[in-house]
């Protein structure tokens, strides 16, 4: 019986220490305790009792706490606190994280990131292709081609609408809808209820 457990932690060991080119399946506790490990690619499903680091990930995507993306994510993540897509990240499909969706590098969403609390830009750009649903609000550096819907909006280029309780744009080539809409270009720089950009 000892030795079928050295040889399920020699296992574990070798697996956490040596990176795929692609699995099937992947998932740990948190950075350093995966597999595989952050340079893995994962074709499949990535599950995650803590919070999960990996390169890229095609399929279904769950963490209890959270998953990071640097590169590719297709499919669809459900993660009960954060997910966060770094560098030049592709997300294709459906992300949905219960406090928070963050953007840090340029990122280029076709589909729809939800959250209760708040989806976020940083340094890069991200492009929404799609919609973007914020329970609290859609921050920072956002060119949004489709919806974005919160109670605070902001976003640098608007293709369609920002509905919330104040929308913000730098670039209005659509409707807002909500309590205070601003809009750097549009006729009407502020306007309550109701702003058109052209």
């Amino acid at each position: 019986m000892k030795s079928l457990k050295f040889i399920i932690l020699g296992c574990f060991i070798l697996f956490t220490h040596f990176s795929f080119a692609s699995v099937p399946a992947g998932g740990g506790a948190f950075p350093g305790l995966q597999i595989p490990e952050y340079d893995g690619e994962i074709k499949g499903i990535r599950l995650n009792t803590g919070w999960g680091y990996h390169k890229t990930v095609y399929g279904i995507d769950m963490g209890l706490i959270g998953n990071t993306t640097s590169n590719d994510f297709v499919g669809m993540a459900v993660a009960g606190v954060f997910i966060t897509n770094l560098g030049r990240t592709v997300v294709t499909g459906l992300q949905f994280a219960g406090l928070l969706n963050r953007n840090s590098g340029k990122t280029h969403i076709g589909g729809m990131q939800m959250t209760l609390g708040i989806n976020s830009a940083g340094k890069g750009v991200t492009n929404v292709y799609g919609m973007q649903v914020a329970g609290l609000g859609n921050i920072g550096k956002i060119n949004v081609y489709g919806l974005q819907f919160g109670l605070y909006n902001e976003a640098e280029t608007v293709y369609g609408f920002q509905i919330g309780l104040i929308n913000k744009a730098k670039s209005l080539h659509g409707i807002q809808i909500g309590l205070a809409n601003f809009a750097d270009d549009a006729l009407l720089s502020f306007f309550p209820v109701i702003n058109i950009g052209f």
